[in-house]
């Protein structure tokens, strides 16, 4: 897929660059207290 959005417990942008996706966007969700949600839109890098 050319585009992705992944939703996580923590951010995983480091991981998705080494994997061949560029960071399009990245949001931080505070759902309550000790919880918050990353949510990151990723696009492929082109070859």
């Amino acid at each position: 897929a050319p585009r992705a959005v992944v939703i996580a417990d923590r951010s995983w942008a480091g991981e998705a660059r080494a994997a061949g996706w560029e960071l399009e966007s990245a949001f931080e969700r505070r759902v309550h207290r000790s919880l918050t949600r990353y949510v990151m839109v990723l696009e492929r890098r082109s070859p």
